[in-house]
């Protein structure tokens, strides 16, 4: 049928809302597309480090998920890009059966546990190289339980002061500007917080791998490690922010709970490939210490807790993402930070759920055949969905409600306030969303740059 002397499905096509939302994406692109180079040189400049299994040092996060929002700096000294380095303990990997290193399950949340030693003497390694002023290591570090002996709040703080002293003996000579807080002079936050900040606001021109470290303690070799990779990111990735901030967070590495591998291996799913699947089930998980636990969960106050992080799996999921894809993560990530800063419940983590959760239940056709505007729409309905039934479940271990603990209130408010954006689109895309201007930087020079160095 002709309207007008057109045809009314083109008619229709040209009136959809979402043709309508993917025209206001538009004014995004040179930022969307900086961040797309970016991504690549991030990859480019560590990519040997990634390969090599024995690094202790592990750069997991959105800067290496091609999904992040650069930090709008308050001093004055533009923008940054932040990075996550998870410094590996030289401990053994920690298991769900007993053994040497043991992790048993924290109150009613399966992610989030304690670990018991069957040895005292692992801390006492020379090489993790703990100051000999403690006169008792086992009575200072760990405490002794009728089942065990289990690690204390205080064998984490000192693992955080031994990589303090080996970069303080850095930031003496102030290369690049360098500025470094721990956690104590960043305050409490929301997650899993790092035990220090490195920032650097100019190019690296000092050979950081040979400043005096700690070379006998794993410390000071897993500072080196780090540094070498610090001053590739800083030297060759900046390319839309003149700063660079490495959160540097302590881990351990552990094994899956065997039930979510089970799992993970048996559900139904149009998405990851099965390829990816089993690559998933291989990669490590590693324990993050729970500086804020809630104190009703905890045995002991001065036993340290610990949650999982599965960040190299999500690394492995991003790398089957495509750019329109990881473009709408970076959107609802700025809407969250621009409208929600004063949420609890919607966190970076939670729309990465989110994400995973919407791809595993869509068909490759469906996914291909979406624009941008359809995709932030149907992300936001995903959300809405999981709010509304006060479920939103880990996408490693579903059984984990993501929303437990959280006030209802809370989660009422959030609900009302996604489904007012979801309802007034428009109003949400400001032209100032994302903070860093690309104007003089997207240039032929740039682009040219980028593509010889990621060539």
């Amino acid at each position: 049928m002709m309207q007008s002397g057109k045809p009314r499905d083109m008619i229709s096509f040209f009136q959809t809302p979402t043709l309508h939302l993917e025209t206001a994406l538009r004014q995004y692109d040179e930022f969307l597309i900086l961040i797309l180079f970016q991504h690549q040189t991030i990859l480019s400049a560590v990519g040997c480090f990634l390969e090599d299994a024995e690094n202790p040092c592990v750069m997991l996060g959105s800067a290496l998920e091609g999904c992040f929002l650069p930090k709008n700096l308050n001093n004055g000294k533009g923008n940054a890009v932040e990075f996550d380095f998870f410094v590996r303990l030289p401990t053994p990997v920690a298991g769900e059966s007993a053994g040497t290193l043991q992790y048993t399950q924290l109150g009613r949340k399966p992610h989030q546990v304690l670990l018991k030693l069957s040895n005292p003497s692992i801390i006492e390694s020379e090489y993790i190289g703990i100051e000999r002023a403690m006169s008792n290591l086992k009575d200072s570090l760990l405490k002794k339980r009728k089942d065990g002996f289990y690690l204390k709040r205080n064998f984490m703080e000192a693992m955080e002061e031994k990589i303090q002293n080996s970069l303080c003996k850095v930031l003496v000579q102030k290369p690049a500007g360098m500025e470094m807080a721990s956690r104590s002079d960043t305050g409490c936050s929301i997650g899993l917080q790092a035990s220090l900040n490195v920032s650097f606001f100019k190019p690296i021109t000092e050979r950081l791998d040979m400043l005096p470290l700690d070379p006998d303690s794993w410390s000071g070799d897993a500072m080196t490690n780090a540094q070498m990779m610090w001053v590739n990111l800083t030297n060759w990735s900046l390319s839309c922010c003149s700063s660079g901030i490495f959160k540097v967070h302590l881990i351990l590495e552990c094994e899956w709970p065997a039930d979510a591998s089970v799992k993970w291996l048996q559900r139904e799913r149009y998405w990851p490939s099965e390829k990816t699947v089993q690559k998933v089930a291989r990669s490590p998980c590693y324990l993050h210490p729970l500086w804020h636990s809630e104190k009703e969960q905890l045995v002991d106050e001065e036993v340290m807790a610990f949650q999982m992080t599965f960040g190299v799996a999500e690394y492995l999921l991003f790398s089957e993402t495509g750019p329109k894809e990881r473009q709408c993560m970076v959107v609802l990530k700025a809407i969250n930070e621009k409208y929600f800063l004063n949420s609890r419940v919607l966190s970076s983590f939670a729309i990465k759920m989110v994400f995973f959760w919407h791809l595993e239940s869509t068909s490759l056709a469906v996914r291909q055949g979406m624009g941008r505007g359809e995709l932030l729409v149907c992300l936001l309905d995903k959300l809405i969905s999981f709010l509304n039934v006060n479920n939103l479940p880990h996408f490693f271990i579903p059984s984990v409600n993501l929303l437990e603990g959280f006030d209802a209130d809370e989660v009422n408010n959030t609900l009302r306030q996604l489904k007012k954006v979801k309802r007034n689109m428009f109003d949400y895309l400001p032209s100032e969303l994302f903070q860093v201007k690309c104007s003089r930087t997207l240039n032929d020079d740039f682009v040219q740059k980028v593509l010889q160095f990621v060539n």
